[in-house]
C-alpha cells in the first residue's frame, strides 16, 4: 500500500493516522492489518507506504482505508495504490 497525504500547516501538529489493509472472501473471515504514523504538519505532500504480513486466509478483495480519528484535524489524501502479489479464492456463485 501506497498513500500520499498532507496535513496542512495551519495544523498545531501533525495529524495522526491509521492506515489499514483489508482482505475480504465470502468464504472467509474478514483479516486486517494497521499501522500507525503521523502526518508533519508541513503543508506538504508525503509518500506513506506499508508492507503487511501475509493474510492467513486467501482472499478476492482486497480494500486499504486512511482513518484519522481526531474530527479536529484536516487532512488530505491525494493517490493510493495496492499492489496485490497472489489472490486466490472461488468465485461468488
Amino acid at each position: 500500500m501506497n498513500v500520499k497525504l498532507r496535513c496542512p500547516a495551519s495544523q498545531t501538529g501533525g495529524c495522526p493516522v491509521s492506515l489499514t489493509v483489508w482482505g475480504l472472501c465470502h468464504t472467509n473471515p474478514a483479516e486486517s492489518y494497521s499501522t500507525n504514523t503521523t502526518v508533519p504538519n508541513d503543508g506538504v505532500w508525503h509518500t506513506y507506504g506499508y508492507n503487511t504480513p501475509a493474510f492467513i486466509y486467501n482472499h478476492n478483495c482486497l480494500q486499504w482505508t486512511v482513518y484519522n480519528n481526531h474530527t479536529w484535524k484536516n487532512l488530505d489524501v491525494d493517490f493510493g495504490t495496492l499492489h496485490c502479489y497472489s489472490l486466490s479464492c472461488p468465485p461468488y456463485p
